[in-house]
């Protein structure tokens, strides 16, 4: 017992003479880097202390970033602050220094080589993991990129590439939005896989992200998401958050405008993509929207923007009304249609009626007329 105590004390006090020694020869290389008149000189206290192998380093590299901030106009111009940068970004990476990660932000805005960004970035996706500053920085930056990539600019797809994974590592669902606007715009196809993988990282509900983009990205955005959801293995959005899904895309369909031609097709298909996946989940619960469907379809074969060969599909849609559990209310909106002016609606209902209710039966595969 006595010798065990004497061995726990030994080691105690050897660890507190390593502590101590470590902490002066930090204060000896500050000391050192802040009087060096000399980049030159600035740089090999750098490398010195990088070879002394110490993770205590931390602030005497975070000292050498803050150097090469407070000297902007040295940074694109002379090779040994660049020099600077890298090593001290390197090591603040390998030594885990947290607090630096502001002033790594700082240099990734402020020097525009790719190789150091990335750098950077791999540096932030160790330190910066749940800090919403970097991460809501980070969000805004790519961000930028795609809004640039869409105007037909070309952005740094390297370091792209990079922020994509930095994002994927932090894990947060703030950033499902932009990530998935990187995986659906048009880059690469190296990039649009790495948003994809970046998308499957983020921690959180799946459908309520995928409801915030169908909600408020882009109508192209909003089409993907709802193809992505109902594409997705059960592991990662079941049959019941499919047809939420379903539900809630058919909703904001129902109610989206836009003048765009292009943008109005896409939104007709949401509608009837939502209406299939609802009929195949039999999902009673949307029948109102079904039938709102139902009578905005109505209107667009009459006026000729969707063709009479695709009027067992537009019936299809009441055909699910009727079938689940809105027969009464359906019924009603059915005779109110029959007894309308409306000669074109009522030859079309009358005209396949018949295939209607007994020769067309529920079937998986309908093909969108669009």
């Amino acid at each position: 017992m006595k010798k065990a105590f004497i061995c726990i004390i030994f080691i105690i006090v050897a660890f507190g003479v390593t502590a101590q020694d470590d902490q002066i020869v930090l204060d000896t290389f500050l000391r050192n880097f802040q009087r060096a008149d000399q980049i030159e000189t600035k740089v090999k206290v750098l490398e010195d202390a990088a070879n002394y192998g110490s993770t205590n380093m931390g602030p005497l590299f975070h000292e050498a970033i803050n150097f090469v901030l407070n000297n902007p106009d040295l940074i694109h111009t002379d090779t040994l602050v660049t020099q600077i940068s890298f090593l001290a970004v390197e090591e603040i990476k390998n030594i885990g220094y947290v607090d630096s990660k502001y002033a790594l932000w700082q240099l990734f805005t402020e020097d525009t080589s790719t190789t150091l960004r990335i750098s950077i970035l791999e540096a932030l996706s160790i330190i910066g993991k749940n800090d919403e500053r970097i991460l809501e920085n980070c969000i805004n930056w790519l961000n930028l990129q795609n809004t640039l990539f869409f105007s037909g600019s070309r952005p740094d797809n390297q370091v792209v590439s990079y922020m994509i994974r930095a994002l994927g590592e932090f894990k947060s669902s703030l950033a499902f939005p932009c990530l998935f606007s990187s995986k659906v715009l048009g880059y690469s196809a190296e990039i649009t896989i790495l948003a994809e993988n970046a998308v499957y990282q983020l921690e959180g509900s799946m459908k309520e992200m995928l409801m915030g983009v169908i909600e408020n990205g882009t109508i192209s955005e909003k089409r993907e998401a709802l193809k992505m959801g109902l594409a997705l293995d059960n592991d990662r959005l079941n049959n019941t958050e499919k047809a939420e899904l379903a539900e809630f895309t058919l909703e904001i369909a129902i109610y989206a405008s836009t003048g765009d031609q292009a943008e109005k097709t896409l939104i007709r298909n949401m509608r009837f993509e939502s209406v299939n996946a609802l009929r195949n989940a039999k999902w009673s619960k949307a029948t109102s929207l079904i039938i709102e469907h139902f009578g905005m379809t109505l209107l667009e074969y009459d006026r000729g923007i969707i063709l009479s060969k695709y009027r067992i599909l537009i019936i299809s849609c009441l055909l699910v009304s009727l079938l689940l559990l809105a027969f009464f209310s359906t019924l009603t909106y059915f005779s109110h249609i029959l007894t309308s002016k409306n000669k074109i609606s009522w030859h079309l209902l009358s005209h396949t009626s018949f295939l209607f209710l007994f020769q067309f039966p529920l079937h998986k595969n309908y093909i969108l007329p669009f």
